[in-house]
């Protein structure tokens, strides 16, 4: 297909915003591909920290597990720029002493990498680990913390670890790392370097990808291109300015419209649970104008968020909620549950027992990214369409619910004795 010249693209409209979207989505129809086969989104979910990426990027870099030996570790510690690491020796491991990924080598030195896509930072965390493998022998460590958006971890969790390297008493690195400015790049290293291992070229080339789905560049080159090359003509960047403003905008609203449904579609199934809901927390009211809030927050990285989400109290409880809430890229729901009130292990256990939602965090006897990934705040190509499609958000919203009504369900005759409630 042959794209005709701008000036026919453009509908006879009133406004340049009005012209250069019309550009727009004529482009995005011309370039728009089916999905490529990923293993990766067929055998885990897009989020899965621990069992799909955690475990992928070690395998990457351990050179035990492919042909390519420390070609793949070199490149990433190049990439994060951690000076002097010898490659003598090297062993890495997942999920040891509760680091993600951990890299270490005979001289005794390590790198400490904690990977966070959305789950919640723990208190003390990073500073825990580190005096850890300080307190085992190592000399110097070196800690990366992975982010889908290279957010800085919670300052509860970082601790003193800034300093890193400043005296002889804090040996060793500290930095921040985001999946789409350092992965995306590391990767495509990685792709070159194994032109001639196809298996194992395939596996990082389809891994790049569902990174480029899940940081919300997966635009195809070309199409991208012609979009910038039309916006340096004229005064299109001035348009496009507004249509930038206007995008975050419609992103507020559309979340704002899943909270409403939400509520609406727990309400029609479910009047024993609408009754528990509890509107001094949840997304109330002007819901539009909470979820700006919101957005703005992480916008500008604000140590002091706002949630937004739905809270239903659970009976015979004082301080448990089965809840959906946004958090930075996601909307995750389960079970919230502080894990200083006494209700927080009975919930555990029973959802152990159950065999329900297997992620936990100090906060969350059970969570779940569920019934699908969807990035409300740097969306992919097919984010927007499950959000922009009536049909579909109502299934992913019907799903929430069911998911929602269904622990209800399994934890609302839930009593613990001796706790007087």
């Amino acid at each position: 297909m042959i794209l005709p010249q701008q000036g026919s693209l453009c509908m006879s409209s009133t406004t340049k915003a009005e012209d250069l979207l019309h550009l727009a989505a004529l482009l995005q129809r011309h370039y728009v591909s089916t999905p490529r086969f990923n293993v990766f989104t067929v055998l885990h979910k897009p989020t899965d920290e621990v069992r799909l990426h955690s475990r992928f990027i070690a395998a990457l870099l351990n050179p035990q597990t492919h042909e390519l030996g420390v070609e793949l570790l070199k490149c990433f510690i190049d990439q994060v720029r951690i000076p002097d690491f010898s490659l003598k020796g090297v062993r890495v491991v997942t999920e040891q002493q509760r680091i993600d990924i951990l890299v270490t080598n005979t001289k005794r030195q390590a790198i400490l990498i904690e990977n966070k896509l959305f789950a919640a930072d723990q208190e003390n965390q990073l500073v825990t680990y580190y005096q850890s493998l300080r307190a085992q022998g190592y000399k110097e460590v070196h800690v990366v913390f992975l982010s889908l958006d290279g957010r800085p971890p919670a300052s509860h969790s970082l601790g003193h670890l800034e300093q890193l390297g400043t005296s002889s008493d804090m040996p060793g690195t500290y930095q921040t790392a985001a999946y789409a400015e350092c992965l995306r790049p590391w990767l495509a290293k990685c792709v070159e370097k194994s032109v001639l291992h196809p298996s194992l070229r395939e596996s990082i080339v389809q891994y790049h990808d569902l990174i480029t789905q899940l940081t919300g560049q997966d635009m195809d080159t070309h199409h991208l291109d012609t979009l910038a090359d039309t916006l340096l003509e004229g005064d299109n960047l001035l348009a496009a300015h507004d249509i930038r403003l206007a995008f975050d905008e419609a992103l507020i609203r559309l979340q704002a419209k899943i909270w409403i449904e939400l509520r609406e579609t727990i309400s029609g199934i479910s009047a024993e649970m609408d009754q528990q809901l509890d509107s001094q927390h949840s997304t109330c009211g002007n819901v539009q104008e909470q979820c700006r809030v919101f957005m703005q927050s992480y916008k500008r990285r604000s140590p002091n968020r706002e949630t937004v989400g739905l809270y239903y109290k659970l009976p015979h409880l004082q301080n448990a909620f089965i809840a959906a809430e946004a958090e930075i890229n996601s909307i995750y729901l389960g079970i919230k549950c502080s894990n200083e009130s006494t209700e927080y292990k009975p919930l555990c256990q029973l959802l152990d027992k159950e065999g329900a939602m297997a992620s936990r965090n100090h906060l969350w006897p059970g969570y779940a990214y569920i019934p699908q990934d969807l990035n409300l705040r740097n969306p992919s190509i097919q984010s927007l369409r499950t959000l922009t499609d009536d049909a579909q958000l109502k299934s992913y919203v019907q799903a929430m619910a069911d998911e929602m009504l269904r622990l209800w369900h399994l934890s609302s005759g839930l009593k613990i004795e001796g706790y007087g409630y």
